[in-house]
Formats: structure tokens, C-alpha cells, sequence
């Protein structure tokens, strides 16, 4: 019987007609052939192709790898990238406003991942070693791969995990494709709709020897994010402050005082245009070269209108008014007189780029095979986040006992209108204008490879790479004070209200929500409406360039730094298998130097000035300095995979593997914070992360398209890095006071030990052909991973603490059908609470409580050539709660329900 079959043009021909081959063997009543050279069509697409290409492509690998495949050309599983990657057995994601952003690998935080781009490393808009993925765009992605055991041929720096993505290359082409995508996005906490297309077009010329690739993407998206947040519980001690927080006639007293509840609501859109290119010619029947490219620009254009109250500066000496006080020396309940009413705007905008640049080719004569391969990428972040700060005196009440894990109640008492503009001073304006952010990366590498015949050993490898990144953040603030703005605007200025101010009531905006936090369902009262300062008002009179040019930047030289690193790594790797092929696997060496340059500035903490009025806190005397090292590491690796049955393999890997550390914290910067009392230092001396790691796992294919599979892990990491915690008391001159003792927070990264990471995973996925029609199409996945991970101690004599990023328990459903032009599917996604920071700013951490989330997609085939798609993201409308090690709440976060309608037209 012959099969011919449409997929994806990422799936080789071997995985096409496996996994075509399956399928047909699962379809109910074949028809039957007339005579020998009838052929039957079958034709395999969407997503049961989909998930049948990567169950091929996990039985053929060598390594433990998991794979997504698109499922066509231009069509990803997902919209997001990072949401397709958490339906993984073993990996989990963050979300930034409700869409998925950064990776988890068994449990392990995202900057322990390695994220490639067609083998190649990927720098980041952030600066960070994780990867930001709301960047990409899924309609030019062709592919993702999750390489859970790393091979010697594998770009070092996957201690988790290794993911690369794959786009479509120009030996991906077979024949002439065009894609067109149009999609309606409409946000439901925004009500707004925006925009969605993309283009992907293919082909081959000049006898098929030239392959051409062009794609672009484009998406804006309305943004409404609603918020509760606070900053955890600040020992706040009663004769500094000057106040009696538990009314006993003496001011000698220290209590924990929740800082600042706030309601906040982030608004504004988000824009992204991509464009991938790519060129491939063969030179020979031997020799091909290509070029590749792809740039992404992603617009950050925010809002953000804050309600907060801060409770730790309240004026009115003999402001408190009533309290409790739990066992834990916790203030539940706090009303008070003079309260700290901060509602401050802040409009945030960035944008960031990512250009990446490739050149290579490839050669072979006989059992020989030559590559090369170039490559160049720049990701910048240039960032502005002004706030024009205001303050109201409220006498106000917050409970924080009503709802542990829920807001604070926070309650208006004597009198006092939030509304009422009269009540709010300006304070000026301040916050970060344009800053730069870059990470540039350059590799080379060069690979031959010898095939054997007849013998054990299958093939050698042997590379070279030379890699150079380097990673540069320039910090610089904007501040006009109320003295300098008042003028400008029109407004008089006084000296003696809350240390120099002027009216601020023309530039507050109300906002009212009639779902303000509609996610929360618990006992306390959330406000539906408040007054919050509006910057841009404040720019319709004089422009932020215009104060920009006239009011010097300050530079925040503290807080500038550069880190370039230059890598040189070799490697040797054998693949082998038995005469039968039932054992089979490669073994191989990877010998990796590193040398490092980290430059900045050291401050002189003698001399920090704090302003009240902006709570920014300035550092004005530094000294440059560098620090240089190098180190060098070996990095074995074995994997086997063994045939019990044709249905049934065993794979076992072993291998020692590298992580380094964040580029941020290998800086010599220092942040302060007199707001929230904290000193955060980088340091350049603390050594990568290793790790000793086995590996184990069992698949059975029992059915066609089917499997189930199971899998332990053990990973011994060395040299966790983790802050260390020192107390540090320093003179403070206030702006508006005298000089005063303030207790810091010391926090410093260091090497605080070993932490073993163990756990197992089951997954399970079949499409349910064997019942009858019309039942047939469907088809159920699910998987479970567990990932327990030992506690760490910072340093000698300190309480273990767990670690971070680390959730227990995480699983994913999702049923399916697909039959004829229809198929849909709902996923529904669950991760266990772990841990953010075991510190936070006050000692008493952050911790986001278990999420999950329900999703729904479906399409409508009407020919061949025109789809139509609805997809629903978040129908439960889960929200992100973080709290502290108490339990109680440190945040709310209600990002809504997104609603996708499309169509997609292929020729």
C-alpha cells in the first residue's frame, strides 16, 4: 500500500511516514484496493500529525528529548511559545500579563536553561540567561526541542535543560508554500480587540537548488492587568518611627507592619512586528551554504494607576488610632491618622530588539561531513518608567486578618475622601528615562563528523566553538522636584507642605472598575474606584523630552555594569549501536574554558542621601572598578537506549553539566533602597553551578500513535548561588530631615552549597481510533511530574531554605478531537506553590501559591486551503497569588480571559 502524505516540511521523511504509517493502521475501515497499483491517500495534518511526528522523534532520538512540532507550515500548536513548551511532562512556565514568558525545567529556575535558536545561543532583551519568549512569535517557529539529557555536541549551559527552536531552513523546503494568518484578539478585562496576521512563504528555484524563506508577523495587544500587591512586613520599630503601634504608653516596642497595601491596574498594549529570512543553495550534490536571519521588535506601551498606602510613614505622631497584634508580633489590624496615601502614575515604556544574524555550510564526501557555521545576534532594552509622585494624608484602617491569603481590607475612617483631588500634593517627578540595556553574542563553531561501516561504533564527532557575550546595563533616572516642576506648570509651590509641594488635583485622573480583582471571591471588599496621578497630563504642558534635556540625567553609576564573557569549548562524541540496532547511544567529552571581565563601580555607603518625597534613594560617590577570571571545566555525557521490544525502550543517561551564573549577578553593582531598607550587592567571584545528573526512563508504544512513558531523575548541583543575609546600620541624610540610622538589609549572592533535585514523570497520550464513529477522533494526553528538591543554607550556622522556583507537583490534561474539517481541544494546566524568594526585602519572603489554568482552542477546515480558528486562553480566569512565609498576602493578580478568532489561508 502506498501512503502519501502532507505534514509540517519540519518533519523528515522517516518521521512523516512513521508517523503517517501509524495513523493509517489506527483508521477505521480502510478502503479496499481494486487492483495492485491502486493507491489510497491518506493525508495527516493538524494536530494528532502533530503529536505523532513528536512521538516519532522521541523513540528515534539517542537523548531523553521531547518535541513539538508545528502542525503545518505557519500553524504552531499554541500562540505562545512558552504556553506550547508547559504541556511538556516536566516543565512549567511564568506568565507576564497572562502570557506565558519564561521556562521551568523539572523545576529548576529559567536561568538554568540553555535556549538555542537552530543550535545556536540566543541573547536576551533582559540581560538575563533565561529567555523572554513573548519576543517570538510561534507562526514562524517550526519546532521546539527539550533536550532533558545534554549531548557533547550541545552548546554547554542547559544545567535544566536545553530547548531549541527550530525554524523552517531552507532544507525544509520541498515545494511552494504561501500562509497567511488574520486573527482578531479580544482581551476580556480591556473589552478591546486588536490585530493579529502573519505571512510565511517558501520555495524552491533553479532546478531546486536555491531555497528562499520569508516570513513577518505582527500582533498588538490590548493590556488590563488588575493588582493587589504588597511588599511583605517591615520590622518597623517604634521610636524610630515615633509612634506607639500598640498604644501601651511607651514608644520602645518593634512590631511587623505590613508595608504598603496598594490596588494597582496596568493598561496600555503591547506590539510585536518579526520578520525570519532565510537563503539556502546547493553549490553540489555535497556542498550547501545558507544565511539566516531573524529580527523581532517588541513595544511595551503601559500604564500603570496605583491606590497605596503606606503604612510604615505616618506622620501624625499620635496618629494610631487602634490595633492588633498577633503572636507573631504582627499588626493585623492598624488604623491610623496621617497615613502615607502614595497613588502614584507611572506610565512604562520599552522596547526591545532582537536581530539575529547566521552564515554556514555543510560538506561531505563519502563517510566525511564538514560544517561551519557564524553567527551574530544583539538584543537591546531601552526603557522609560516615570512617575509623577503624589501624597494625600488619609486616616485609614487595613485588615489583613479578615483574608490571610487574600487583600488587605483596606478602610477610609474619620472623615477622610480618597476622591476628593483637594487632599493630593505633588511631589515631582522621577523614575528612569531611556535606559539601555544590551546582550550581544558571537559564535563560531566548526564540526566534521566520520561515518563507520560494519562496526560498533556508528560515527565520530569532534567541534570547536568560540563564543563571546557581553552584557551592559547603563542606569539613569530622570528627577524633577516639586520646586523645579511648579513653575513649569503654572502651579505655586510650597515649601512647608510635605517638604516642598504643590496642588496636584489637575493632574489625578479617576479611575472606576466595575471588575476591579474580579477573579477574587473571598471576604474583603475590594475598591471599585480611586484617584491616581497622571503623568502624561503633566506632559501636555512641558514634554518628558523637553524636561529631559533640561534637567540633567542622573547617572546611577552604582548601578551601571558591564560582564563580557569569552567561552572556547571542544568536544568529541561517538555514536554507537549493536548489529541489531537494539542498543544503541553516544558518549562523549565537552572541555569548556570560560574567561570573565566584570566591570562597574563601588560605592562609598557613607554618603547615601534618601528623598521622602520620591522614596528614591541616591548613591553619590563611586569608584570604578574590573574584575577578571577564568576557569575551566570538563563535561562528560552517556546515553543508552535499549530495545526490550520493538514497542518498548529503555533509555539511561549520565552526564556532568554547567550552568553559569546570571550575567546581573556576576556584576560589581550595588541598589539601595531606603524605602524598603535593603542593600542588593553582585558579585563577580562566585563560581558556576555543576551538577552530576542521571537519568532514567522507560516507552512503551503500545498502540499506534500512543504511548506511555515514565521517567526518574536525579541532578547533585554544586555551588548553588543564593543571598546572603548580613544586617549593615547606616547614617541616612534625609532630604527633608536630619541624618538619621537606618538598618539595611544586606543581600549578596554567594555559593551557599549543594542541593540534590530528584523526581519522576509519567506521561500518557492516544488518539482513541478504536472507538466508533464518530467517537474515533478523539484522543486524551496527560502527564504529572513530582521534583523535590533539597533545602539551602545561604551560609555556616543559617536555617536551611528551600529552594527557589521549585514546585512539587505539576500536571497537564487535555482532551482532543479531530475528525474530518473539525477539531478542538481543551488543556487544562496545574503547578504546585513554590518559592520566588526566601528573603524578599523585609526577611519574610515571597511565595506564588499553586496556579492552574484552563485553555481551549478549535478549528474549522473549509477546503484545503482556507481554516478557520477560535481559541479561548484562561476560561477560568485564574489569578496569580503570591504570599509570604506566614501566609500572608504579598499579591493579587487578575489578568482576564483572551478570545482568538481567526482564519488562515494556505496555498
Amino acid at each position: 500500500m502506498k501512503l502519501k502524505v502532507f505534514l509540517a516540511t519540519s518533519v523528515s521523511v522517516t518521521t512523516v511516514l512513521a508517523a503517517s504509517a501509524a495513523l493509517a493502521q489506527s483508521s477505521p475501515n480502510p478502503v479496499a484496493s481494486g487492483t495492485p497499483d491502486q493507491v489510497e491517500e491518506i493525508v495527516v495534518t493538524g494536530f494528532r500529525a502533530s503529536l505523532a511526528s513528536a512521538i516519532e522523534a522521541k523513540r528515534t532520538a539517542t537523548a531523553i528529548v521531547d518535541s513539538i512540532s508545528a502542525e503545518d507550515i505557519g500553524k504552531f500548536p499554541e500562540q505562545n511559545l512558552a504556553e506550547s513548551l508547559q504541556r511538556i511532562t516536566g516543565v512549567q512556565i511564568s506568565r507576564s500579563k497572562g502570557e506565558g514568558q519564561n521556562v521551568s525545567i523539572r523545576g529548576l529556575n529559567p536561568d538554568f536553561n540553555q535556549i538555542s535558536l537552530n543550535g545556536r545561543s540566543l541573547p536576551s532583551p533582559s540581560g538575563s540567561r533565561s529567555f523572554d519568549f513573548t519576543i517570538l512569535s510561534s507562526d514562524l517557529i517550526n519546532g521546539l526541542d527539550v533536550y532533558k539529557t545534554p549531548t557533547a555536541d550541545l552548546i554547554e549551559g542547559g544545567l535544566a535543560g536545553t530547548v531549541n527552536v527550530k525554524t523552517l531552513r531552507p532544507k525544509d523546503v520541498r515545494d511552494m508554500r504561501l500562509v497567511a494568518n488574520v486573527e482578531n484578539l479580544y482581551e476580556g478585562n480591556a473589552k478591546k480587540s486588536d490585530p493579529h496576521f502573519a505571512l510565511l512563504f517558501a520555495d524552491r528555484l533553479f532546478n531546486d537548488r536555491l531555497s528562499v524563506i520569508a516570513g513577518v508577523d505582527y500582533s498588538k495587544r490590548a493590556i488590563q492587568t488588575y493588582r493587589y500587591e504588597a511588599f511583605g512586613l517591615e520590622l518597623a520599630s517604634e521610636a524610630a518611627k515615633n509612634l506607639d503601634y500598640n498604644r501601651d504608653g511607651d514608644r520602645l516596642d518593634s512590631f511587623k507592619i505590613n508595608h504598603a497595601p496598594s490596588f494597582a491596574t496596568d493598561f496600555g498594549q503591547r506590539e510585536r512586528l518579526s520578520g525570519n529570512f532565510a537563503v539556502g543553495f546547493q553549490v553540489t550534490d555535497n556542498f550547501d551554504v545558507w544565511a539566516e536571519a531573524i529580527n523581532s521588535r517588541f513595544t511595551n506601551d503601559n500604564g500603570t494607576a496605583r491606590n497605596a498606602h503606606r503604612f510604615t510613614n505616618i506622620s501624625d505622631p499620635n496618629g494610631v488610632q487602634a490595633s492588633t497584634i498577633d503572636s507573631n508580633g504582627i499588626v493585623t489590624v492598624l488604623d491610623s491618622n496621617g497615613v502615607d496615601h502614595r497613588n502614584n502614575g507611572r506610565p512604562t515604556y520599552y522596547k526591545d530588539s532582537l536581530d539575529d544574524y547566521a552564515v554556514g555550510g555543510s560538506w561531505s564526501n563519502g563517510p566525511w561531513k564538514v560544517s561551519a557555521e557564524a553567527s551574530a545576534g544583539k538584543a537591546r532594552r531601552v526603557a522609560t518608567d516615570v512617575s509623577l509622585e503624589v501624597i494625600a494624608r488619609a486616616s485609614v484602617s487595613q485588615n489583613i486578618a479578615i483574608d490571610p491569603g487574600g487583600p488587605a481590607q483596606v478602610t477610609y475612617t474619620r472623615g477622610y475622601d480618597p476622591l476628593n483631588k483637594a487632599n493630593w500634593r505633588a511631589l515631582g517627578l522621577n523614575g528612569t528615562y531611556k535606559q539601555p540595556t544590551t546582550d550581544e553574542t558571537k559564535d563560531a563553531r566548526f564540526d566534521v563528523a566520520y561515518d563507520f561501516e560494519d562496526s560498533f561504533f556508528k560515527s565520530l564527532k569532534v567541534g570547536l566553538q568560540a563564543s563571546e557575550r557581553t552584557h551592559e546595563v547603563v542606569s539613569q533616572t530622570l528627577f524633577v522636584s516639586a520646586q523645579q516642576l511648579a513653575p513649569l506648570l503654572g502651579e505655586t509651590y510650597s515649601p512647608t507642605i510635605e517638604g516642598g509641594s504643590f496642588a496636584a488635583g489637575a493632574y489625578m485622573r479617576p479611575y472606576n472598575f466595575s471588575n476591579f480583582l474580579g477573579a477574587y471571591d473571598g471576604k474583603v471588599s475590594i475598591p471599585s474606584q480611586f484617584l491616581s496621578s497622571d503623568p502624561k497630563l503633566v506632559f501636555a504642558k512641558v514634554s518628558l523630552d523637553k524636561l529631559a534635556a533640561q534637567f540633567p540625567l542622573t547617572k546611577n553609576l552604582a548601578q551601571t555594569y558591564g560582564v563580557q564573557e569569552d567561552g572556547f569549548s571542544g568536544y568529541a562524541m561517538v555514536n554507537f549501536a549493536n548489529s541489531d540496532d537494539r542498543l544503541s547511544g553516544n558518549a562523549g567529552l565537552r572541555v569548556v574554558k570560560t574567561s570573565q571581565t566584570s566591570s562597574g563601580y563601588s560605592p562609598d555607603l557613607s554618603l547615601i542621601t534618601f528623598n521622602q518625597q520620591g522614596a528614591t534613594t541616591t548613591v553619590p560617590s563611586v569608584t570604578a572598578v574590573q574584575y577578571k577570571r577564568s576557569y575551566t571545566n570538563v563535561l562528560p555525557s552517556l546515553n543508552l537506549r535499549y530495545e526490550v521490544q520493538p514497542d518498548f525502550y529503555v533509555r539511561f543517561a549520565a552526564a556532568r553539566v554547567l550552568s553559569r551564573p546570571t550575567l546581573s549577578i556576576l556584576a560589581p553593582n550595588t541598589i539601595v533602597s531606603a524605602n524598603v531598607l535593603t542593600i542588593t550587592k553582585g558579585n563577580p567571584d562566585v563560581d558556576p553551578y555543576l551538577s552530576d545528573q542521571y537519568d532514567l526512563s522507560a516507552e512503551w508504544y503500545f498502540k499506534s500513535g500512543a504511548l506511555l512513558s515514565g521517567a526518574i531523575f536525579y541532578k547533585d548541583v554544586q555551588n548553588f548561588i543564593v543571598n546572603t543575609s548580613t544586617n549593615q546600620t547606616l547614617q541616612i541624610k534625609q532630604v527633608q530631615g536630619a541624618t538619621v540610622p537606618m538598618t539595611f538589609n544586606v543581600l549578596q549572592p554567594d555559593n551557599g552549597g549543594n542541593s540534590k533535585i530528584k523526581g519522576f514523570e509519567i506521561g500518557y497520550q492516544q488518539p482513541l481510533s478504536f472507538l466508533p464513529s464518530p467517537f474515533d477522533g478523539l484522543g486524551v494526553i496527560a502527564n504529572y511530574t513530582y521534583v523535590s528538591a533539597d533545602p539551602l543554607s545561604a551560609t555556616a550556622g543559617q536555617a536551611p531554605t528551600p529552594l527557589p522556583g521549585v514546585s512539587k507537583n505539576n500536571y497537564n490534561l487535555v482532551a482532543y478531537y479531530e475528525k474530518g474539517p473539525f477539531g478542538a481541544r481543551i488543556s487544562y494546566n496545574y503547578r504546585d506553590k513554590f518559592v520566588v524568594d526566601t528573603l524578599s526585602y523585609f526577611g519574610d519572603g515571597q511565595y506564588t501559591n499553586k496556579y492552574d489554568q484552563l485553555d481551549f482552542s478549535s478549528s474549522y477546515k473549509l477546503n484545503d486551503h482556507i481554516e478557520f480558528t477560535f481559541d479561548v486562553l484562561n476560561i477560568s480566569n485564574s489569578p496569580i497569588v503570591n504570599v509570604n512565609k506566614y501566609g500572608t498576602n504579598r499579591g493579587y493578580e487578575d489578568n482576564g480571559r483572551r478570545i482568538t478568532l481567526g482564519a488562515r489561508l494556505k496555498l
